[in-house]
């Protein structure tokens, strides 16, 4: 079976599908792309104990009111050779977020990768030296509240010594969906 495109005239400005659909997208145009909200890095960011702050490519304005399937890939290199990245999310007011990540474990005896929930705010990420291109996965879920506000990966170095988020880490919000 071919898929054929619907034109323009085919679609009724006024029917209540398409009006819902442009009430929920019409000022967020993120979230246009089938309910999912992408964010790349475009450019490294390096950061040494300046602050934690929302990373300025991993912040995205998700849908009020919604629900998002979240994943994020960080690509992680560090000078320290013991707290590495500190971490945690800016969410819209009113919204619940549960998240974990999964990443390698370089500590002498333990097992070779992690997976915690994130419990404290800022959490910390530490190695027993200094890695390069570390890859840290985080999955979870966001339930957005009446507010469209920003969601966001905040972090900072962790430790005397840079820490840099590289270019190409990236960022997934994906509505089921059934929520769309």
């Amino acid at each position: 079976m071919a898929w054929s495109a619907i034109t323009d005239a085919e679609i009724d400005p006024e029917s209540p599908a398409t009006t819902g659909l442009m009430g929920k997208y019409r000022d967020n145009q993120e979230a246009w792309h089938n309910g999912n909200i992408y964010a790349r890095k475009a450019a490294p960011t390096i950061r040494n104990l300046a602050g934690i702050s929302d990373d300025p490519h991993l912040t995205v304005t998700p849908v009020a009111n919604s629900i998002y399937m979240v994943k994020l890939v960080l690509f992680i290199t560090t000078a320290n050779a013991a707290a590495d990245i500190r971490f945690q999310f800016t969410t819209p007011a009113g919204s619940t977020a549960v998240i974990g990540y999964l990443a390698p474990n370089q500590n002498p005896g333990a097992a070779r990768c992690i997976f915690s929930a994130i419990t404290a705010a800022p959490s910390t990420m530490n190695y027993d030296v200094a890695q390069t291109g570390v890859v840290m996965l985080f999955e979870g879920t966001l339930r957005t509240a009446a507010a469209a506000t920003a969601f966001a990966l905040a972090w900072d170095s962790a430790g005397a010594g840079n820490t840099t988020l590289l270019a190409d880490s990236y960022m997934v919000l994906q509505q089921p969906s059934s929520d769309m």
